[in-house]
């Protein structure tokens, strides 16, 4: 710019700022609190302009009302009022055209008798399209009003309050959002303006009178779960829905009387429950089947290993847990749960101690469960055939049925009540069942004829334990261990005992003592009652095809040591180890 023009413009800057000074002394505010910035880094820009901003007003006490009489082509006017109210006479021959508010700090107000922003500008200044209100506590009544070059308005959490009609008439306000700390919307605080979409904080108490009639509203979501008090018509014939949080909606339905055909429940924030599991003894369950039903859902899952099982993303409503039955134990009764929204339930469900069992007296009645337990209470009381009988009606020869997984078809019967020890040392297996007919498929002992015992056997070590495989999981759960003696080869003073819990029987626990003449094995246990007095007719096997066959014991010949004994047509005989012959296996509850 010419030196001449430059000194000319810093000349009438002068003459503005001592124009302002004297205007401020007379009203008898001390220029002392009055900065003047002249930004001298813009003289050196070739450009004919005064520095965009030049004054700064800083009213140290809440009793100073300044005029700001400002003058000569200002482009940005920054006002800063701690807390005094700002006396807006502004002449506006003298404001250049592109004037904008930077920001306001305090109350912004209108004196008595003073023009509004939109009067200021009306006409004359078309460039305000924003208000910055970073530091206003209160937005007072009208000051915006009939601002049409407004076009996007964000209220932040300092607001509290927003004034009546404090935006009214802003047909050029399209985008409008309120933080979290608004309190109060006055009456026709936004009347007229072009805001389609809005959200309403939950700070938000009170929404006056026509606060937002003839406005382009058509959708307002309510953040707060308290309904705040409204005014008459303040919302405006166009919208078509309020969204309400789901808790809330039957508040805002009875307060909002005259909106309630508009009112919309949102979708609820999902839920979970967690089901701990345990049983009478404080023992977490793992594995336990929980299903929850409610809301015309059924969720169903197993506990983990800390007895935990969770199901989320649950709506509000009633819901029922229950647990499947678990062995031993009384299922408990099902639990409702009242579930709110977006809230962490946990319910424990606890497996109660088995109360006395109603028993069959048919023994196929019965489930493997239950005979389990009666078993249980035959070991702990010792109790004698005859006893069993007399209290649950079971006796040594009753039947029961179930099918292998290959489809074969088994029958087992009740051969003794506690004769075998269980191998936990707790004492006799209560009840001990063995197959009546021997299965369809044939096996060998052993492979080849070397081993000494039975117990080193394929038979003992690979084919019972596969074919334990094929009995059905509820019999295989109440199966337990006892102790079965096997001879060894060549041995005449001692026998190995193994552990096991699917089994042959021996020579002795059919027929009682050895039978074929020649070099024996000592005893192998004593005689299941079953078997005592039977003929040789009683004692053949058949398959389930009805085949009579040779069936396995686990007694080995001792004179022979690649032979074992089976039976065939109710006696025993010799043979050798790696032939295949039936198997008729027993095993105890």
């Amino acid at each position: 710019m010419a030196d001449k023009e430059l000194e000319q413009g810093l000349e009438e800057l002068e003459s503005v700022k001592q124009t302002f000074k004297s205007n401020i002394n007379a009203k008898g505010v001390s220029t002392s609190n009055i900065e003047f910035r002249d930004y001298p880094s813009l003289l050196n820009q070739m450009e004919k302009v005064l520095p965009k901003q030049i004054v700064t007003i800083s009213p140290t006490t809440s009793e100073q009302s300044v005029m700001a009489d400002v003058g000569y082509k200002l482009e940005q006017v920054k006002v800063n009022a701690v807390t005094s109210d700002i006396d807006s006479n502004i002449q506006s021959k003298n404001i250049k055209q592109g004037i904008s508010i930077l920001g306001v700090q305090g109350s912004l107000v209108q004196s008595s008798g003073s023009p509004k922003f939109g009067e200021l500008v009306e006409g004359k200044i078309q460039t305000i399209e924003e208000a910055d209100l970073s530091e206003v506590a209160i937005i007072r009544d009208g000051v915006f009003e009939g601002l049409t070059t407004l076009k996007s308005v964000a209220i932040p959490s300092n607001v509290t309050t927003i004034g009546d009609s404090a935006f009214s008439g802003c047909i050029g306000i399209t985008e409008l959002s309120f933080a979290e700390g608004v309190q109060t919307i006055g009456d026709s605080a936004f009347s007229g303006i072009n805001t389609i979409t809005l959200t309403i904080p939950a700070s938000v108490t009170e929404i006056g009178a026509s606060a937002f009639a003839n406005s382009s509203l058509t959708e307002i979501t309510m953040a707060g779960t308290i309904p705040p008090t409204i005014g008459e018509n303040a919302l405006p014939d166009s919208v078509t829905a309020i969204y309400v949080i789901y808790g809330a909606y039957d508040d805002y339905v009875s307060s909002w009387i005259a909106y309630a055909d508009k009112i919309v429940r949102l979708p609820a924030i999902p839920s979970t429950i967690t089901v701990t599991v345990n049983n009478y003894l404080g023992e977490l369950v793992s594995g336990a089947s929980v299903t929850i039903t409610g809301n015309g859902q059924t969720y169903t899952g197993t506990t983990n290993d800390n007895g935990v099982f969770t199901q989320g993303d649950l709506q509000p409503a009633t819901y029922t847990i229950s647990v499947a039955d678990l062995d031993g134990f009384k299922t408990p009764d099902t639990q409702d749960v009242v579930v709110e929204e977006d809230t962490q339930n946990s319910v424990t469900i606890t497996y109660l101690e088995m109360p006395a069992f109603v028993v069959d007296p048919v023994f196929a009645n019965n489930s493997p469960a239950v005979i389990s337990q009666v078993s249980a209470l035959i070991s702990s009381n010792n109790m004698t055939s005859a006893e069993v009988e007399a209290t649950y009606g079971w006796k040594v020869g009753d039947t029961t049925s179930y099918t292998h997984s290959d489809g074969e078809p088994i029958q087992i019967r009740i051969t003794d009540f506690n004769h075998d020890d269980k191998s936990d040392g707790t004492g006799k297996a209560g009840i001990n069942l063995e197959m009546t007919h021997c299965l369809r498929t044939l096996y060998a002992i052993n492979s080849n004829t070397n081993i000494l015992s039975f117990s080193d056997s394929d038979m003992n070590k690979t084919h019972l334990p596969n074919i334990k495989t094929l009995i059905p999981q509820e019999w295989q759960d109440v199966m337990v261990k006892v102790n079965k003696k096997c001879a060894i080869y060549g041995n005449q003073s001692s026998v190995n005992t193994i552990s096991t819990d699917l089994f042959l029987i021996s020579e002795t626990e059919m027929f009682g003592t050895t039978q074929a003449t020649g070099f024996r094995p000592l005893a192998e246990g004593s005689q299941y009652a079953y078997w005592v007095g039977k003929s040789a007719t009683d004692r053949d096997k058949k398959d389930t095809d009805g085949v009579i066959r040779r069936t396995w014991f686990r007694t080995m010949l001792s004179s022979n040591s690649k032979q074992y004994l089976t039976g065939l047509q109710g006696n025993t005989s010799a043979y050798y180890m790696n032939y295949t012959a039936g198997v008729s296996y027993a095993f105890c509850v």
